[in-house]
């Protein structure tokens, strides 16, 4: 069975370019659905508890921070105890706010002095 290719109708001389590879596409959201679709998709507590971690450290109140990382490891604890070799459970996200808040206590300690 033969495939027939056709031509797309292009006008003869015609000069095509390929879009602009680094512009930015502007996403039209003017009622934030997609802020209240992430909201919403986020329910899970210690994803809360990660945002308030997060929000801790930008304002650079790292007390709170380690205190919200403090907790955070005491839930992914209780999380393998109960779920045990799960899979899905990984520490690789606790690992990473550890280093965050690790290197943001050193950077506040080089600008005390």
């Amino acid at each position: 069975m033969a495939v027939w290719y056709r031509n797309p109708l292009v006008a003869r001389g015609a000069k095509l370019t390929p879009p602009d590879p680094p512009r930015r596409v502007l996403v039209d959201d003017p009622e934030g659905v997609m802020k209240r679709l992430n909201k919403m998709f986020r329910r899970r507590l210690s994803d809360r508890v990660g945002d308030l971690f997060q929000a801790a450290c930008l304002a650079g109140d790292l007390d709170t921070a380690e205190e919200l990382l403090t907790v955070l490891m005491n839930m992914h604890e209780r999380r393998q105890r109960i779920f045990g070799g799960e899979r899905r459970i990984s520490d690789e996200a606790l690992v990473k706010m550890r280093e965050e808040l690790a290197r943001r206590k050193a950077a506040k300690d080089q600008q005390a002095p």
